[in-house]
């Protein structure tokens, strides 16, 4: 039986990792789908693989802008045309501004890719999954709760009961506060991308607890790569990209039930 697994993002950083460490460790996929915004770059990351690995029958490539409604319809298409099902979908793309940059054009990317972007191609995908399927969010520990300044918006994102309406809710807050300038005032810290990140962990929790409830055997989990030598950290980071592969790669091949958990360095950490 085919058994398909796609990672978003993957044509540069740790998504490039994922798939070099898919091609050399995990024979058991059948296709290994490679996705990036830029199909130029994409197909160009494809050949520089093939190149390093010698041609690869398994791995494919498809466009796709998770920002973009028509590019996330346009992979689901060729997914359930060419496929039918999934086994595993990695949500790996991602987007940090550089520095202390901040206002509303920082945060107004930043969340169109990591939150809303992440949960929009969610949910396009979550029909084509397999009964047993996965789908691992790569999200980050500086997304915990703990470095909001507010307990009340803390306990907000904590709260084992919240909603999709109460996190959309915690978002636009967030979005509209430093659109009118009193983010601070309001508890919120001056971190776009840390604030993305908690609404992808909520998010994670509040899918797992709605598949639970539904009887579906999908998983769906959160991992934290690190911080490593990629676009996004830079040079003097502390790991390099194949370094960061270790967690999701592990959570590629768990068979376990765990489901709404966040997972750093191979093992369950407190999403607080």
């Amino acid at each position: 039986m085919a058994k398909v697994i796609i990672v978003t993002g993957s044509n540069k950083g740790l998504g490039r990792a994922i798939i070099e460490k898919l091609i050399t460790e995990t024979p058991e996929f059948t296709s290994i789908v490679m996705t990036s915004r830029s199909e130029s770059l994409g197909q160009q990351a494809k050949e520089e693989i093939e190149q390093k690995y010698g041609p690869q029958s398994r791995l494919v490539y498809h466009q796709l802008d998770v920002t973009d409604e028509l590019s996330i319809r346009r992979l689901t298409d060729f997914v359930y045309h060419t496929y039918g099902k999934i086994s595993v979908f990695i949500n790996n793309a991602g987007i940090a501004f550089k520095g202390n940059d901040f206002g509303p054009h920082v945060v107004g990317p930043t969340f169109a890719c990591n939150f809303y972007g992440l949960v929009n191609t969610t949910e396009a995908i979550l029909p084509l999954m397999a009964d047993d399927g996965h789908i691992i969010n790569v999200t980050s520990r500086a997304g915990k709760a703990r470095w909001i300044p507010d307990e009340a918006i803390r306990n907000r994102f904590l709260d084992p009961n919240l909603t999709r309406d109460g996190l959309y809710h915690l978002a636009g807050d967030f979005i509209q506060s430093v659109r009118d300038g009193n983010w601070t005032e309001k508890g919120w810290p001056t971190q776009g991308y840390a604030i993305s990140k908690n609404c992808a962990n909520a998010y994670t929790r509040i899918l797992a607890r709605e598949l639970r409830e539904s009887g579906s055997r999908v998983r769906v989990n959160a991992v934290c790569p690190g911080i490593l030598r990629t676009d996004m950290a830079g040079p003097t980071a502390p790991l390099s990209a194949e370094e960061g592969t270790i967690t999701p790669i592990l959570m590629v091949r768990y068979q376990g039930e765990e489901s709404g958990r966040f997972w750093y360095e191979g093992s369950i950490q407190e999403w607080d």
